[in-house]
């Protein structure tokens, strides 16, 4: 997860299905796996926020908030979604990361790796949740 990457067509997407397993009754524990920023420009897919009649449907709460965030000021941040509490979740953590990308980190930086994996049974030990997504 990237902070320039907030609020792109592909968050949308990931909030939204949190929240229908939120909404069907799975207790979420989510460990945000916070990589640095870096100059890819995966994160600029945000026409979809353009297009409310084509997307605006699926999650009408969720796009809201996203198209008041996204272009705003101080918008590409995922703090939006944790302080609006629009995904019901049991618990979270943010595992700030050096390595730019999460399967680089696993493969090549074992440094890291055990922090990883004790946030991981942290977080299933802690708040017992149905479901953890990282």
């Amino acid at each position: 997860m990237k902070h320039q990457y907030f609020g792109d067509v592909n968050d949308y997407v990931k909030y939204g299905l949190l929240r229908c397993f939120a909404g069907a009754g799975f207790h979420l524990g989510i460990c945000w796996m916070l990589t640095p920023e870096d100059l890819r420009s995966d994160g600029r897919k945000t026409g979809y926020l353009s297009r409310p009649e084509a997307w605006g449907h699926y999650d009408p709460d969720l796009f809201e908030l996203l198209l008041r965030e996204v272009p705003s000021a101080h918008g590409r941040h995922f703090h939006h979604i944790e302080a609006r509490d629009i995904i019901p979740i049991k618990g979270a953590c943010v595992v700030p990361l050096k390595a730019t990308n999460v399967l680089f980190l696993l493969a090549h930086r074992a440094s890291d790796r055990p922090r990883v994996s004790r946030v991981i049974r942290l977080t299933e030990e802690k708040w017992s949740p149905h479901v953890v997504v990282y």
